[in-house]
């Protein structure tokens, strides 16, 4: 009789657990969103959303050799690159993937776990880092950071031995009386891969292309080429709303 008690109780604490961990599985499928190659949830502090943390890649993100971690989702900062998921049992998240060759990151990460090659984490990734004025902690395995022309108190000199940078060679302008002229930066050196930006915004304006000097006289074949002073601008033109 009392062994039978025994293997009831035991039972039923393995159904509670059950049903616990189902609840709590439940819940973490339900915090989690996509958002273009992006599977994401909400960060909060004190119960209340303060940003989004970018914790992997949707299939389709999986297939990208390059990718752009924007500066916002839904509204909120993105502040974070991987994490844990907590529950019953917490669940690791990191951005890897197979094929990623290039990452551009517009926003200033406070945490992360990393970007990595899923198959080999020694395989070097490309970054590209806009806010200069963050210094990037996170691992992103092996990479070369890239600052927008925010540096220039930098001296070129010392950009790879004191900062942990290359100096970008390709910047995209706003071409308007703006706080920060630059829009966008990549670089052009032995790895074939550069992007396109996103199309900039600008209140009542809408944007045209982009072109090959301030005055937007020749619009830019997209062709990522240096001039001879081994950089290339390029400028927006806009039209009023």
């Amino acid at each position: 009789m009392r062994k039978k008690k025994i293997v009831i109780l035991i039972l039923t604490l393995i159904m509670v657990l059950c049903m616990m961990f189902s609840f709590c599985s439940c819940k973490i499928d339900n915090g989690l969103f996509e958002s273009g190659y992006f599977i994401c949830d909400y960060y909060k502090e004190d119960g209340k959303i303060t940003g989004v943390r970018i914790l992997s890649l949707t299939e389709l993100g999986k297939e990208q050799e390059m990718l752009v971690f924007p500066e916002k989702i839904n509204g909120y900062c993105v502040n974070s690159l991987g994490g844990t998921v907590s529950g019953l049992v917490a669940i690791p998240y990191a951005i890897e993937s197979d094929v990623l060759r290039k990452v551009y990151l517009q926003t200033k990460m406070e945490h992360g776990s990393g970007i990595y090659r899923k198959n080999n984490r020694n395989l070097e990734i490309e970054l590209v880092v806009f806010p200069v004025e963050y210094y990037c902690s996170i691992n992103i395995g092996i990479v070369k950071f890239m600052p927008v022309e925010y540096y220039a108190d930098i001296n070129p000199n010392e950009i790879n031995g004191v900062y942990p940078f290359n100096r970008c060679n390709v910047f995209f302008h706003n071409n308007y009386e703006v706080n920060q002229d630059i829009y966008w930066i990549d670089i052009i050196n032995e790895n074939p891969y550069n992007m396109v930006p996103p199309k900039p915004e600008r209140e009542n304006y809408n944007f045209v292309s982009w072109y090959t000097e301030k005055e937007c006289v020749n619009k830019w074949d997209e062709e990522f080429v240096l001039n001879s002073d081994n950089e290339l601008h390029l400028y927006a033109k806009w039209i009023e709303a």
